[in-house]
């Protein structure tokens, strides 16, 4: 079906060469410019994005025995932070296997229910995510993966 267009700009450029030619010129400029918009859009939203850090790790001192994992999430981009989604993996220092990928589909994911401004941290304590086996709570190290953000006006 694209060729129907063509087709109509064909004729219209044979029928009326300086017209149709000015108004294609406009229609190509137009169309250059909300695809060069949506290319710099892109780019400033995943600049954002990566300017979102999530840190996690156990922490008894700062959290409960019931919920050992620490969680802070730090908003340094320059745009207010509406919503976030993320999930943790667990692993064993000097091991690549993440230990809750089984159980992830069946845990829940972690988010942030409320706006956080540019340049604002927020602390969370969690529980520890299943695991297949028994670990030493000092081997265990946490990644957020699967991030889901979206920034206000």
């Amino acid at each position: 079906m694209a060729w129907i267009p063509l087709f109509v700009a064909a004729v219209l450029l044979l029928l009326f060469p300086k017209k149709a030619f000015t108004i294609l010129a406009a229609l190509t400029l137009v169309i250059i410019s909300i695809g060069l918009y949506l290319i710099v859009d892109e780019n400033i939203d995943e600049s954002r994005q990566s300017k979102v850090d999530i840190e996690a790790h156990l922490d008894p001192s700062l959290c409960p025995p019931t919920e050992p994992v620490f969680v802070k999430v730090t908003n340094a981009s320059d745009a207010t932070l509406t919503m976030l989604k993320w999930n943790l993996a667990v692993y064993r220092s000097g091991y690549h296997s993440d230990l809750n990928r089984m159980n992830r589909r069946y845990s829940p994911e972690y988010a942030l229910l409320k706006p956080l401004s540019a340049g604002e941290s927020v602390n969370f304590c969690y529980e520890l995510p299943e695991i297949r086996e028994d670990y030493p709570s000092s081997e265990l190290r946490f990644e957020a993966i699967d991030k889901q953000v979206s920034f206000g006006g």
